[in-house]
């Protein structure tokens, strides 16, 4: 099995999704994360069929962001 079908492989069964969340719950409970520098990225999301509606959910997102920041 090559290198690329294995990544591909444990990319499938959402073995990098498992330890970025892992990773990221280790850091946060060591009060090692900076969220005032957070940035939210929807660049691996699929978006073929997004509507109209989508953007505005995106937007009001982005504004509890904002406040979320803000008042922390």
């Amino acid at each position: 099995m090559t290198c690329w079908r294995r990544i591909k492989r444990w990319t499938d069964a959402g073995v990098f999704d498992d330890l970025h969340r892992i990773l990221l719950a280790r850091l946060n409970a060591a009060n090692e994360l900076d969220w005032s520098r957070a940035v939210i990225d929807g660049s691996h999301i699929d978006a073929k069929r997004a509507s109209q509606r989508l953007g505005c959910q995106a937007a009001a997102v982005l504004r509890w962001w904002d406040q979320a920041v803000v008042s922390s």
